[in-house]
Formats: C-alpha cells, structure tokens, sequence
C-alpha cells in the first residue's frame, strides 16, 4: 500500500508550537490534514489522536533528514568522493563547516525540535482524549515518546548538550521559551526514557496491521534504548537491550536477503527494525516542507546514483575494504557498489559511459548502488524507504557490547557477527581472538553492512577514531556547532561546542 500523508496549513502550524526560540505502506495512506484548525480544540477524537501522531513521523521525511541533507555527513567521512555535482556539500569534505552552514547544521537542529513540538503535543493532548479503544491511547502516546527519544537521540549524538523541552512551551514567558542546554548526561537519561516508555507502550514487531505498517513498535524503541546505551558505553545494559531484541521478546526479527534491505517492493520486512516511509509520483519536488505540495519521495537514488545527479562514487577506500577482505565479488559489494561488468537492471553489463559523465570526469570508476534503482531511477520521486535501523545492526552491535563488556568475545558476540556473515555468504570469523582483535573485526564488519547508511560517521565518533576521517580536528569535529541563527535568537544557548 502507497503512503500519501498532507500535513497543510494550521496543523503544521499547532504540532510546531514548541519549538525553543534559538510513503512503502500503510500508516501514511490517504490521511489529508486541512487548514481550518485551532491547536486548542483540535483534540477531540482518537482519529484526530492518529493524525497528530501520523505528522511526528513526518519531520523525517524532510529535507533536513531523510530525504536529503543528513547524507552530507558521508562526505565528511571520505566514503563518499564528490563530483562537480556535490558542490553544495563541498563544506563537508575536511570538516570546513562553520555554524552558519544551512545544510544539516542548522536545518538538522531545528527540525528536530519540530518533530519534539509535535511529540509534546501528542503527549500533553492526547491523555485528554475519551478513547473507546485505550488500546489504541496507549499505542499513540508510546509513537510520541519512541518519537521524542529518536528525535533528541539525533540531537545528542550531533550537537552533545541541547535544550530538554519536555511539554508545550506556552509563549514568551515560559521559561522554556529561551531555554539553556542541558548536559549531555542528562539529554541522554531523558532518551532512556522515553524509550523505555515506548517500549512497555508499544506492539511487537509484527503486530500492527497492514494499515499501520511502518509505525514504531517495542522492537524498535528496544533497538534504539540499546544503541543509545552503546553511544554512552554502558555496555552491560547495551548488551541485555539488544539481547532482548534478538530473542524475539518484541516480535519476530530476522534478516532477509540483503539487497532486499534497499528495494521499493520488499520495504518494512523481517529485517527492518524502524524505517522512514518514502512514496514517489506525488508532489512537487521544488516545494518546501510540510506544505502539502512537497513531494514525499526520498533524493538518496537521485542525488548519489549513476542515472540522475551523480554527485558522489565510492571512495578508493570504501573500494579497498571489499577488495582486501574477500568480497570483491560478495552479495554485499554487488549491492553496495556498482562495477563494470556487473548487472544491474536494464544495465548488463554495467559500463561507466551509461553514467553521469560527472563521475567518470572526477576520476571514478564505481557507482553507488544502494539504495537506488540504476537505470529505472526517476527524477527525485524515489519511492525506496530508508533503514533506519536493520536487524544486522542489532547483531553487530550486540556483539561490539559483549566484547567490551566481558574483556573480549564470547560465543554470543561470535555467532551475532557470524550470522551477519553467513547471510552475505561469506566465511565466518573464527574463534580465539582477543578483544582489541574481535573489535577490528567489528569495524571492519560494519564498513562491509552499512557503507552509505549514515553508519560510519557516527562509528567512529564514539570509537574515539575521528581522525580516520579526512580533516577531523580532535577536541572539535566530535561535535557539531550549535547553529548561528539559534545562538542569534537565544543566547542562553551558550557558550557552543568546543572549538566553535
């Protein structure tokens, strides 16, 4: 089923009230939202409960997110080498960003805090509500908790310390208004939980009808509570979060063939944890967000892919970890990069002349093939959701806690990984190695699964490892700055990050 959601006018407007002054399938089908509305008496009915929960999720369709601009953190990695077509995110390249970069500095942070408004919104106003079904109640208020936690999740992994804005903010002189940022320590126990509480709130993987596919259930507010542990290092909670997952405590997980994980026909699976739901063929692609003309297809295909933009190719060394851990010929690499002599599609074989010539002028000889469709992908209306968090992360991560937990590998940490392997058939990881040795396995791991899924930046961040990337200055680029155009609105929300 198609997803087609319009959040037009006034709602946009009412589910935004708190901001601090500084479609695959179901759930998003033919839901229209109109104009004529007061954020005081819109909260009457559980169908209007749905439809202000349905416009949280809607943040990470933006261009600040998914669709579009998060992707630039790749560029800062070096997994990505820019053609002549990226040069809107040339800043990214060497860490030359400052704070008043609009893209993902400033349009991150501020979309984020649109999201938490319409999260708050839905946790103040929705316990208000008479429901026949309290079923139904609890489910909603637990979209807005996991919600609120994903959104203060990207907020405290990129900027550290941010403002907690726990309700509505009422006007000018709410003291929340002009807020300060809070500790980091405590950003991340407020995640904690609303994860926690989404959990308990949330149904099981599996449980939601085709209707509602794609929502958020305890499987993947468990998910993320393990990865938020992992990112402080609490490894033993980490470890027993993502256990509980892997048991199938929250519904059924598994993992599926792998280019499965990036089509359009085979979206929110046994293997997906949590996605953004993305449609093509609605909209127009130049409007702004959240008017109700904005289309709701994802750029990645367009932006990345051989067939339209081209703005980027596999780096030399996303390249060499293929070639020099056996899988230059691997399920993954076929999946993850496209090679001459390869078939994809209408393309067999692959040759470079099929491509945008921006990427053979810049010196490359490989495409990205994730997450697109080759030759078949249309103009900025991919309809590809994007996996935001895949059961092969739950595996990987839980092994990367064991091993720090226990002082090195124990069965447990050797199957997780080996399974992630034998799924991309290739050879397992053979027992007897020491900590320091099981971690390089794991990183190694991640390159191979993950490349150009928002993964490694974030990797190796909190690995301590930043200056694996090109540029990364220690004691800076652990952090991004606090946005220029917040800091002009609100003072309070000094001093910035260091180096900034």
């Amino acid at each position: 089923m198609k997803k087609h959601i319009r959040i037009t006018g006034f709602l946009a407007l009412i589910l935004t009230m708190s901001i601090p002054m500084g479609c695959g399938s179901g759930y998003l089908e033919d839901v229209d939202v109109f104009t004529a509305l007061d954020g005081n008496t819109f909260y009457q009915s559980e169908d209007d409960a749905v439809k202000a929960v349905t416009a949280a999720y809607t943040i990470l369709q933006g261009r600040a997110l998914y669709k579009v601009e998060l992707y630039a953190l790749e560029y800062s990695t070096g997994d990505y080498a820019m053609t002549e077509g990226g040069f809107q995110y040339a800043n990214f390249v060497n860490f030359q960003f400052d704070n008043t970069e609009p893209q993902v500095i400033t349009n991150v942070y501020s979309d984020c805090y649109k999201g938490i408004a319409r999260a708050n919104a839905v946790i103040d106003k929705v316990p208000k509500i008479t429901f026949a079904n309290q079923d139904l109640q609890k489910r909603i208020i637990g979209e807005a908790r996991f919600l609120r936690g994903l959104y203060y999740f990207h907020l405290a992994k990129i900027y550290g310390a941010v403002p907690i804005i726990d309700r509505l903010v009422t006007g000018p002189n709410d003291p929340l208004f002009f807020p300060s940022r809070n500790p980091v320590t405590e950003v991340y126990a407020f995640i904690e939980e609303d994860f926690k509480a989404a959990i308990a709130a949330l149904p099981k993987k599996g449980e939601y009808n085709a209707t509602n596919l794609g929502r958020a259930t305890s499987a993947a507010a468990a998910g993320y509570l393990g990865k938020v542990y992992l990112y402080q290092k609490k490894y033993p909670e980490a470890r027993d979060a993502f256990a509980d997952v892997i048991s199938g405590k929250y519904g059924n997980l598994d993992l599926v063939n792998y280019e499965n994980n990036f089509l359009d026909t085979t979206e929110n699976n046994l293997e997906s944890v949590f996605e953004v739901q993305f449609v093509g063929g609605y909209g127009n692609v130049w409007a702004g967000d959240d008017g109700g003309a904005e289309t709701e297809s994802t750029y990645l295909g367009t932006l990345f892919g051989p067939k339209q933009f081209g703005n980027a190719y596999p780096s030399d060394y996303v390249n060499s970890v293929f070639d020099n851990n056996g899988e230059a010929n691997s399920l993954r690499r076929i999946y993850t990069i496209a090679r001459p002599g390869d078939s994809w599609g209408t393309w067999t074989p692959v040759t470079v002349a099929q491509w945008n010539a921006r990427i053979p002028d810049a010196g490359g000889n490989s495409a990205i093939r994730k997450g697109n469709l080759g030759n078949n992908e249309s103009l900025l209306q991919s309809s590809i959701n994007y996996r935001m968090m895949r059961f092969s992360d739950v595996l990987l991560m839980y092994a990367e806690a064991i091993n720090e937990a226990n002082n090195g590998p124990n069965q447990a940490a050797y199957d997780a990984i080996n399974r992630v392997r034998t799924r991309a058939a290739v050879l397992p990881i053979q027992t007897g190695l020491d900590k320091a040795a099981f971690f390089q396995k794991i990183k190694t791991e991640r390159v191979l699964e993950f490349s150009f899924e928002l993964s490694r930046y974030f990797d190796l961040i909190r690995w301590g490892l930043g200056t694996e990337m090109p540029g990364f200055k220690v004691g800076k680029n652990e952090l991004i700055p606090i946005p220029a155009s917040e800091i002009s609105k609100n003072q309070n929300l000094l001093p910035n990050n260091p180096g900034w």
